[in-house]
């Protein structure tokens, strides 16, 4: 029918199919249609708008109209590909996408176009895909910009996902010894009976000896029941446990609550528990709604606050966090046999608060960290940040690889370009060394403890 309208809308992160109606009676009202079909992209109408087709995960579907069963349409296809012209054509595209759209002028007072120029007979010696992108992405690096590169398209490719255990191994007497259990892994669960110390001598079943490469045993066993047995050195007992691996994410997240919890607690030593710590790992909506939560629950109740955004790779949610930071308190509200609390909610203006940052906060970590020492909110702890701030789009190119575009700069009241010039200064500078992070020192943060307290007593 000439009526009616499909069209494809998001519902619960998911693309569905929908329908309505141009007719004068029916306008306005939408249905689902063919609810199996999910994620769709590149609608089109067949002849006499009998058939529509869609792309599904890269194959061709079909669905006979007005209500019909979808079915893949199965074709094979010769396509002969001049590689060179293809390569000068998507380079031709990063050029220009980068001349129109690059949010400097000037590109880093680069000629862009005789950069283009100087790179473009080079193509005649790329053979393979993988040079080609490194290739480009040299061509683009000659801007010296942040947030850039070009990215293949997806390959789809299943992977044999790792499993991880939960657990940091070293090596001592030619036996892998476990140096480490994070709490809440899945060794954990065995605290009684597996130890640091013990030395994994099997894993399902096959010996195990510091010349192995674990890693190759626990390769696609993820969510797999896996069998270890270790031995105690003290009692030469043997221990067998069975556990479902972890990936390599969720031990990364387990490592990194730990060294918060480790942080808060020597915050709360140092200072008495007159001042709360709240560490952000980047600036996006979970991790501001996190930090509202404990800036309510842990700050408003103390003296002072550290705010740690070291090792930020970025987001986009600087405002709100500078907002909250200053937000003042103006009254005081009670119902009786209950206790006081202030208004506005987490208003902590009228608080001390030090940021710590380093050589690894990044993006919208840096904007934070301007914003807080152009509104003189509080001293900076730490070391230099990154000195790598720019908004980004991107483009899809013709073959489906992706380039990721700065499209709008960031700068600071006096118009400094806050990408170029060289990061923002903490008002204390020190820096961890290597030495500190093995030793589970954290020069930084003791130095942000003293720089709280002296702020408190005043």
């Amino acid at each position: 029918s000439t009526s009616t309208v499909y069209f494809v809308s998001t519902i619960d992160g998911k693309r569905h199919l929908w329908k309505t109606s141009l007719d004068e009676k029916k306008r306005g009202r939408f249905s689902p249609f063919a609810p199996g079909v999910l994620n769709p992209s590149q609608l089109q109408m067949g002849p006499k708008g009998k058939k529509l087709y869609y792309l599904l995960s890269g194959r061709i579907g079909e669905l006979a109209l007005p209500a019909g069963k979808p079915k893949s349409i199965a074709f094979s296809a010769h396509l002969k590909v001049n590689r060179l012209a293809d390569y000068e054509q998507l380079l031709r595209e990063v050029f220009y996408t980068l001349k129109y759209y690059y949010y400097d002028p000037t590109f880093h007072h680069k000629n862009w176009e005789k950069v283009y120029q100087s790179y473009r007979p080079v193509l005649q010696q790329v053979k393979e895909d993988r040079d080609f992108y490194d290739y480009v992405n040299e061509m683009i690096g000659e801007l010296n910009s942040s947030h850039t590169g070009i990215y293949p398209p997806p390959t789809h490719r299943p992977a044999e996902n790792t499993a991880f255990l939960g657990a940091n191994f070293g090596v001592r007497g030619g036996r892998l010894i476990l140096t480490h259990i994070f709490a809440n892994g899945p060794l954990a669960l065995f605290a009684d009976s597996v130890h640091v110390g013990d030395a994994l001598v099997q894993l399902n079943g096959k010996p195990i000896s510091a010349q192995d490469n674990v890693w190759k045993f626990l390769n696609g066993k993820l969510n797999r029941r896996l069998e270890l047995t270790f031995r105690n050195p003290k009692t030469g007992k043997h221990v067998a446990v069975k556990l479902k691996g972890i990936s390599q994410h969720q031990q990364n997240e387990l490592a990194l609550q730990e060294w918060v919890d480790s942080r808060k607690e020597r915050v709360r030593r140092l200072t008495h528990d007159q001042v709360a710590y709240i560490y952000m790992r980047a600036m996006g909506q979970s991790d501001l709604k996190k930090c509202l939560l404990q800036l309510e629950r842990d700050a408003v109740p103390r003296k002072g606050l550290i705010l740690d955004i070291r090792f930020n790779f970025g987001g986009n949610v600087h405002d709100r966090v500078l907002g909250a930071l200053l937000k003042p308190v103006y009254a005081k509200w009670k119902i009786r046999g209950l206790s006081e609390t202030q208004q506005s909610t987490f208003g902590f203006a009228d608080k001390p608060v030090v940021l710590m940052t380093n050589e690894v906060t990044l993006s919208d970590g840096e904007m934070t960290a301007n914003g807080f020492k152009t509104l003189k909110r509080g001293p900076i702890v730490g070391n230099t940040t990154y000195g790598w701030l720019i908004f980004t789009s991107g483009m899809r190119l013709m073959n489906g690889a992706y380039v990721r575009l700065p499209f709008w700069g960031c700068y600071t009241l006096s118009g400094r370009d806050l990408e170029t010039q060289g990061g923002v200064q903490p008002d204390v500078r020190i820096v961890n060394r290597v030495p500190d992070w093995l030793g589970n020192k954290d020069p930084q943060l003791n130095k942000a403890v003293q720089v709280i307290l002296k702020k408190i007593g005043k």
